[in-house]
């Protein structure tokens, strides 16, 4: 059950106001054992009208209200025509009217009265339009099997389309008898306001596509005692002024309620009696813009344990849906798809699930339901395999209680509880399974507490932007063990107020931690497995952690890895980085790693990124996208091949370098493919005998062609003798300062 205050986030459709009758209309009456027509004379002004009877003697008649009455002597199915040419009342519509009315002698009972088209085509569509009005079926009348499928739509190749667009009142018979269904009867009466449903009817089985498209209808009761219909397939659909449908009062043989009502935007309210073995729910109350709440008196009670029942859809995209009644408890038989069924109900607020609810999935149930704020789920649900996007931006969302357990195969979170702002504390259940981790709590930014069950997750391949952007997040404990998870992309980006995490020793599948800790900016410690051989991508895994003071990388990482790009950029208060002591001989770019690190006085292991030998070529611009190096480390040493080394400061007297010692001991030709200048040192404490070995090493490389090294004030630049520059001039090098 549910108790919503009102929250208007789009305001209802006004209530279709009650049919009028035009007042100069011939007036035609609901008499027993007559039909009678109201018509116009459009178009042709041809008419043909089908009838059956039955007798023990006499006949029946066709009054056409212009003075010619035919006379119907046999009871069999007879076609009768006729052509207005003269006569009918005038009414402000355009048109002139006429009273048909079909009756017979005392003996007989018209079985049958069919308006039927005058046309035959072949392979087109004369789009005809038969002029009825209104149509009133006289008690005693067609009350056996005269109203069949498709009885006021004809729609095939050589019948022709649209034929009763003007008709807006049918009255049928109080008491009928119909074995069979009604599918289509009204299917694209676009003008039909009211029809006057039977009071008794108990062989009704079928309505599917009965009152399809019938724009313009306001209300139908159906018959009470219609409780054998099976079927309510698209029964309403596209009834865009319906207000009202009053139902048997029990519906037990039904089976489908598939669209029974989606795209009615001005009913408000629809409550559906008991429905014992009804298992299909997709899509039947979406898009009805206006509804504002569904009663369900009660559930399917399947006899078969695990039978499927799907509500896929079935109430999604009802922007001012407030309340919706479940009954206390269901059938634990029923195994329900609830996926997308209450997605962008922007107005609901609360819902409790009833005991013995069981879900196989709750795919994007509840997304974009931004007011709600509680849901209740009563009991386990052993057939759970999602909850992927359940409760995506459901922003308002403060409480939730979810089933205890689930499927023993394993559930997939993926995006569950995306962007619910108002979460604060998030417990997942100790016996759930997980499989999948991407994006579930992203955007939780009132989350301070998230607790997932800490036992072996080993089903769990990715934990992509797991946690990212949950700024109030200050603690998580992980699972003990995660060696399924192949990524940690952005995992913690974002987690402001984070400050320690250990990864469980057993995280050896990652690929990837490019930006896991990215402006995780209080974060003050990461307890890192020692083995991580899968990984090869650390682009930015900390930067902007503006609080770590030590990082220490996995001892041994995959040798294939390729970039340490922005490692620790912006890691202000860095001290000590510990690099992993893998040959990492695949590494092609270090740029900006250690950019911005103003406190960092120790790396260890840097002579580990990248190959000894000729290739690839490492870009180590350390001033890309910033200003300079501002930092205060005083000695580096590498031994990778470069396309380009920048680790310039600015001036003197700002941002200058204090490094004085830098050693690039890769001998291999080749190197320095990068944009001008290729070295770039220029505002740093080199002296004058660093400068030379720093000449040295470069030397060692062997011939190049225009290529540029800048030392720009940098402390020895001006003792260097014209010797000492030779040894890189007679190279092919530019020196520049």
């Amino acid at each position: 059950m549910a108790f919503n205050a009102p929250i208007s986030s789009r305001n209802p459709l006004p209530t279709p106001p009650d049919w009028v009758r035009p007042a100069d209309w011939i007036t035609i009456t609901d008499t027993v054992n007559e039909v009678q027509f109201l018509v116009a004379d459009t178009g042709a002004k041809a008419f043909t009208i089908r009838t059956t009877f039955t007798r023990t003697s006499g006949n029946i008649y066709i009054d056409w209200g212009d003075g010619v009455i035919d006379t119907i002597t046999t009871t069999a199915t007879t076609n009768t025509s006729h052509v207005y040419s003269t006569g009918g009342t005038p009414c402000s519509r355009g048109y002139n009217t006429f009273k048909i009315r079909i009756y017979g002698d005392a003996t007989c009972v018209i079985t049958n009265a069919k308006h039927i088209l005058n046309f035959a085509v072949t392979g087109g569509n004369p789009f005809y339009n038969i002029g009825l009005l209104e149509a009133y079926f006289g008690n005693g009348t067609c009350n056996t099997s005269a109203f069949l499928t498709n009885y006021f739509l004809s729609n095939s190749s050589t019948i022709g389309n649209a034929n009763f667009q003007l008709l807006e009142y049918v009255k049928l018979p109080s008491t009928v008898s119909w074995t069979t269904q009604l599918s289509s009867m009204f299917q694209g009466c676009a003008n039909l306001y009211v029809i006057v449903m039977p009071t008794s009817a108990s062989s009704l089985t079928d309505l599917s596509t009965t009152f399809l498209s019938c724009d313009k209808l306001l209300d139908i009761i159906l018959p009470s005692n219609s409780t054998a219909i099976t079927s309510f397939n698209t029964s309403f659909s596209n009834c865009r002024n319906l207000r009202s449908v009053t139902f048997p009062t029990s519906l037990n043989n039904c089976t489908t309620f598939v669209n029974s009502f989606s795209n009615c935007p001005t009913i408000r309210n629809i409550t559906i009696p008991s429905v014992n073995i009804c298992t299909n729910f997709q899509s039947a109350f979406s898009a009805c813009t206006s509804l504002q709440w569904i009663r369900f008196t009660s559930l399917p009670t399947p006899a078969s344990a695990g039978t499927s029942v799907t509500f896929n859809s079935s109430m999604s995209s009802n922007p001012n849906l407030q309340n919706v009644y479940f009954p206390d408890t269901c059938s634990s038989n029923a195994i329900y798809d609830f996926s997308i069924a209450f997605q962008n109900c922007t107005n609901l607020k609360n819902l409790v699930f009833p005991t013995n609810f069981n879900a196989s999935t709750l795919l994007s149930t509840f997304s974009g339901c931004g007011s709600i704020t509680s849901i209740v789920f009563q009991s386990s649900m052993p057939n759970l395999t999602t909850i992927q996007q359940a409760f995506n931006f459901c922003n308002l969302l403060s409480s939730i209680t979810l089933p205890t357990s689930v499927s023993s195969s394993g559930i997939n979170m993926q995006q569950s509880f995306q962007n619910c702002f108002s979460l604060k504390t998030i417990t997942i259940p100790s016996g759930w399974l997980i499989t999948n981790l991407t994006n579930t709590f992203n955007g939780c930014n009132g989350a301070t507490s998230i607790i997932l069950p800490n036992n072996a997750q080993n089903s769990i391949t990715t934990m992509d932007s797991t946690f990212s952007n949950c700024n109030k997040l200050e603690t998580l404990v992980l699972p003990t063990s995660l060696n399924l998870v192949n990524t940690l992309l952005t995992t913690f980006l974002g987690c402001s107020r984070l400050t320690s995490i250990t990864l469980p020793t057993t995280m050896n599948a990652v690929t990837t931690m490019a930006f896991c800790f990215q402006s995780c900016v209080n974060l003050l410690s990461v307890t890192m497995p020692t083995n991580m051989t899968s990984c090869t991508n650390f682009q930015s895994t900390f930067g902007a952690c503006y609080a770590i003071q030590n990082i220490t990388m996995p001892t041994n990482v995959s040798s294939l890895t390729t970039t340490y790009q922005a490692l620790a950029q912006a890691c202000v208060n860095l001290k000590t980085l510990i690099l992993p002591t893998t040959q990492t001989s695949s590494v092609t770019t270090i740029a900006n790693m250690i950019t911005s690190c103003g406190n960092l006085t120790t790396i260890n292991n840097l002579d580990k990124i990248g190959s000894l030998t000729a290739t690839p070529l490492v870009n180590g611009n350390m001033t890309s996208g910033v200003a300079t190096w501002t930092n205060i480390i005083t000695s580096l040493s590498f031994s990778c091949p470069f396309s380009q080394l920048t680790l310039n400061g600015s001036t003197t007297t700002t941002n200058f370098n204090r490094l004085n010692s830098l050693r690039l001991l890769n001998a291999s030709a080749g190197q320095w493919t990068g944009s001008s200048p290729q070295i770039n040192v220029s505002f740093c404490n080199l002296s004058t005998a660093a400068l030379n070995t720093l000449f040295a090493d470069i030397a060692a490389q062997g011939n190049v062609v225009s290529k540029t090294i800048n030392i720009t004030s940098c402390t020895g630049a001006a003792g260097l003798t014209a010797a000492d520059r030779l040894v890189l001039t007679s190279r092919g090098w530019t020196i520049t300062g």
